[in-house]
């Protein structure tokens, strides 16, 4: 699965904002503040299991991603503004064998064969919850499925299939059938922040551990020698040590009583470190991707710590990983990296900036918009003002 179109309003920086047409390999590109995190950010709250309100108290589990609440979500509405809900739209492409309905009974219903993609359109709103500030009710008010509407939340009443089941005979089927539907996309995404050098990074909440830079070399560890995990250890190892990188095969080794992750190519064996910051941290970044099992990854500024060599090595390796079985469907990196932005390649690349407090998108895989693109009037009065000489303007 992979979100194909993204529309945003309300949310930090991130008024009637929009993404279409995106690739499997998509790179957002722009100076520090554009906001390229928010859109990240935002992605990874959409789809990420939530916490439920049952009667006063906060339930302790994770129950899904289409209704909840929000945490820790103080400061996230446009210039601090509560009484502006935020609305988003998503268009996401999606097997019809993700689905947990058999392929026969889903194709019959939605018009869909075996392995086509699949088009579903998610509408939602986020508001303030109004005992806390830090927290915010979450709820997904329509999924549409190939342009038929399957479920409907219009604050006072849920319906399911409600062109299909229009005299509300057969809801508690079509519940099911919307619950199975809509499993496969909790927690589909997994974000991998920029501060990979100091904060822990917590997975989903069907994957108890957790990686932090600190605790990684020990994470890792662990993999090699648990038996159930020992073979995604292995394709962490044959990813690290293959083509373009061709580092080596890692291992490990104490070192004056500490745990080092020790890389051994041509009969040369070294600590990790030795190679530098950047190998490290490529590393760990194939370790998250491999580990999370998710089918979209959000992936921050990617170039840190990579000299500019390895940044072509470390999307060449992104590239080819997309593709793999078992593999993630869909990478979203941001980066203010001149490399990936300017890179020729059949990847959607985004050019955004800021236009006072909201992002803007400056230009679409290197051109400047034209009258049959989508582009608001914030966004073409930013054009006009900073960009007189661009062409087809409208």
């Amino acid at each position: 699965m992979r979100i194909k179109d993204i529309k945003i309003n309300n949310y930090k920086s991130l008024v009637d904002f929009g993404l279409t047409s995106l690739s499997p390999m998509t790179i957002i590109y722009g100076e520090n503040n554009s906001g390229k995190s928010n859109v990240l950010e935002f992605i990874y709250n959409i789809f990420k299991r939530k916490r439920q309100f049952d009667g006063e108290e906060m339930t302790e589990q994770l129950v899904n991603f289409h209704s909840g609440i929000l945490e820790n979500f103080n400061y996230s509405f446009f210039e601090n503004d509560l009484t502006n809900n935020i609305e988003f739209e998503v268009v996401l492409l999606s097997s019809s064998v993700d689905c947990e309905i058999e392929p026969t009974e889903f194709g019959s219903i939605f018009g869909a064969k075996i392995d086509d993609d699949v088009e579903y359109k998610f509408f939602g709103t986020i508001k303030k919850h109004d005992n806390s500030k830090s927290y915010a009710i979450f709820e997904i008010n329509k999924l549409e499925v190939n342009n038929i509407s399957i479920y409907t939340n219009d604050s006072s009443q849920i319906h399911y299939f409600p062109d299909t089941d229009t005299e509300k005979k057969n809801q508690s089927k079509y519940s099911l059938y919307f619950e199975n539907i809509i499993a496969p996309f909790d927690d589909c995404v997994f974000f991998v922040p920029s501060h990979r050098d100091m904060l822990p990074i917590k997975f989903g909440a069907d994957l108890e551990e957790i990686i932090s830079p600190v605790k990684f070399k020990q994470f890792l560890y662990s993999l090699s020698l648990n038996e159930d995990e020992y073979g995604t250890f292995e394709r962490i190892n044959s990813l690290f040590g293959g083509e373009p990188f061709s580092y080596g095969n890692i291992s490990f080794s104490k070192i004056e009583d500490k745990l080092e992750i020790m890389v051994q190519k041509d009969g040369i064996r070294l600590p990790i470190k030795s190679l530098g910051s950047g190998v490290l941290q490529i590393l760990y970044i194939i370790s998250c991707i491999v580990y999370s099992r998710k089918s979209i990854i959000c992936l921050e500024e990617l170039e840190q710590n990579l000299s500019p060599k390895n940044q072509e090595l470390a999307i060449k390796k992104l590239e080819s990983m997309i593709s793999q079985i078992e593999a993630p469907n869909q990478l979203i990196i941001s980066s203010h990296s001149p490399y990936f932005y300017e890179k020729d390649s059949d990847n959607s690349s985004y050019l955004l900036g800021k236009n006072g407090t909201r992002t803007v998108r400056l230009a679409k895989n290197g051109k400047y918009p034209s009258a049959d693109e989508d582009y608001n009037p914030k966004e073409m009065e930013y054009f006009k003002e900073h960009f007189p000489e661009a062409e087809n303007f409208y």
